[in-house]
């Protein structure tokens, strides 16, 4: 009797994306087995079809949020604006580099939303969004930010450079923060009319 197989699901997703970006939905359970040196029984330990695999396999990464939310710097200062626009950009360049590899999950056949929550419990998009509210509570809390709805206005941002890089990958065009940065600045300056105590207005 051989020994066991033992892998863990981080190993053997990464041997997974790297057989399907090279050979295609096509590609089978048995060529992921032989990459990840194990045999196809594993994989059905773990995942329920070749479809379920390719799914968790092509799925963007979750955010990180220190990376992206905790630089309060501006904020401390005051400068909530300059705050909220550098959390977008870097939002922005999040988004624009899932964008490919998403693009193919959305598009495969099997996928479907309760297979997508139940593969990606951590959903980018609303990690995001969670995260930013929790942020802007606490700005709100040290008096920088007016008593409003704070979950639409991170819906409103984050929302905003998620369609930035759908739409313009839709015609062909990848977003950078620094070409997105003037339209970015704008859409905020235009939110902290509303956000903005009312003592700075």
């Amino acid at each position: 009797m051989g020994r066991p197989q033992r892998v863990d699901d981080r190993t053997l997703i990464a041997a997974a994306r790297r057989v399907f970006l090279e050979r295609g939905p096509a590609a089978t359970t048995r060529d992921v087995a032989r990459a990840a040196g194990v045999s196809q029984a594993v994989i059905y330990q773990r995942f329920r079809s070749k479809d379920e695999l390719f799914l968790a396999a092509m799925l963007p990464a979750p955010p990180e949020l220190s990376a992206l939310l905790d630089d309060e710097d501006d904020a401390t200062r005051g400068d909530v604006r300059e705050y909220l626009v550098e959390v977008a950009l870097r939002a922005l360049v999040y988004f624009a580099e899932a964008a490919p590899s998403f693009f193919q999950v959305v598009a495969h056949p099997a996928f479907r939303g309760e297979v997508f929550a139940r593969l990606h419990e951590h959903v980018p998009l609303v990690v995001l969004l969670d995260g930013l509210v929790e942020r802007l509570q606490a700005l709100r809390r040290r008096g920088l930010v007016d008593d409003v709805d704070l979950r639409a206005v991170s819906e409103g941002l984050i929302g905003y450079v998620h369609n930035l890089v759908v739409f313009g990958a839709m015609a062909g065009h990848v977003w950078t923060a620094d070409a997105a940065r003037g339209r970015v600045a704008t859409f905020v300056e235009t939110l902290w009319r509303g956000l903005a105590p009312p003592s700075t207005r």
